[in-house]
């Protein structure tokens, strides 16, 4: 009985733990994907998440979503890739592109990447 009890709550700690990473609705656990580009968008109310798992898709079909394909929000960037390594992903590399703003000014803008790849025991 004492087994049974252990085994049946370490089956529902897995179910709630070890959630899914989706993109836009699609789940990533099931499409060959073992390293993910991450760039994270913060906004003073909310932070959202692109990523790249190599498919040649738009940004707006790059969102990480919930399985039904709203839009997750985070609180910060620090959430977000909480949120990525307790769904089994690991940070490789961090590295940073800077770009030109669109008006005539000479202001740039940067934005920060994270590589991730998937632990081994995914």
């Amino acid at each position: 009985m004492y087994f049974m009890k252990r085994l049946l709550l370490l089956l529902l700690l897995t179910c709630f733990l070890n959630g899914a990473v989706f993109l836009n609705g699609v789940n990533l656990d099931e499409v060959d994907c073992h390293y993910l580009t991450v760039e994270i968008d913060e906004d003073l109310r909310k932070t959202q998440v692109y990523a790249d798992c190599g498919r040649d898709e738009p940004e707006h079909r790059r969102r990480v979503t919930d399985k039904e394909g709203e839009t997750k929000l985070f609180h910060s960037v620090s959430g977000a890739l909480n949120f990525f390594c307790r769904n089994g992903w690991e940070i490789k590399d961090i590295y940073t592109k800077s770009s030109r703003g669109s008006d005539v000014s000479s202001t740039y803008t940067s934005t920060t990447h994270y590589v991730l790849q998937r632990g081994a025991d995914i």
